[in-house]
């Protein structure tokens, strides 16, 4: 009996993680312009959602638009995220984005008179934290803290 109760639990943990990860998943399609993998950490599922909030979630793509860039890959750190509930938008305690560009994508961003205004396409209030030179373009790194998502 405690076999199968415990079995029962594992497999509605693996359900609904899987659940999540896809509703959240759709949601970032939308923004990014392709479907990311996406990782639902942070302990027991089904606590974080009765609780309202999800510990960590890790999300990685390829070929993503965010803002001003239309072909990056980049992942997405996310921790403290609180569910949207009674009419509240979901906001995220940190979020650290590293998106990797390419030389011809280097080269797009060019066109665009200042530094100042390439970083206001970024969503939800992400600055730059930091640019290193790569083999085939650059890794930017940037960061949010306290954001909301409607």
């Amino acid at each position: 009996m405690v076999a199968v109760v415990g079995l029962s639990a594992v497999v509605s943990d693996v359900a609904v993680r899987h659940a999540v990860g896809s509703r959240i998943a759709a949601a970032a399609a939308n923004r990014l312009r392709t479907t990311p993998a996406v990782d639902v950490g942070g302990g027991p599922i089904l606590l974080q959602v009765i609780g309202g909030q999800l510990g960590r979630v890790s999300l990685s793509a390829t070929g993503a638009g965010l803002g001003p860039l239309r072909d990056v890959d980049l992942t997405v750190a996310l921790t403290g995220i609180h569910l949207r509930r009674g009419g509240r938008p979901v906001s995220i305690g940190h979020a650290t984005v590293t998106v990797v560009v390419s030389r011809s994508e280097l080269a797009g961003l060019i066109g665009i008179s200042t530094p100042a205004r390439a970083g206001r396409g970024l969503p939800f209030g992400l600055t730059v934290t930091g640019v290193h030179p790569t083999t085939g373009g650059v890794e930017i790194t940037l960061e949010a803290r306290n954001a909301t998502i409607s």
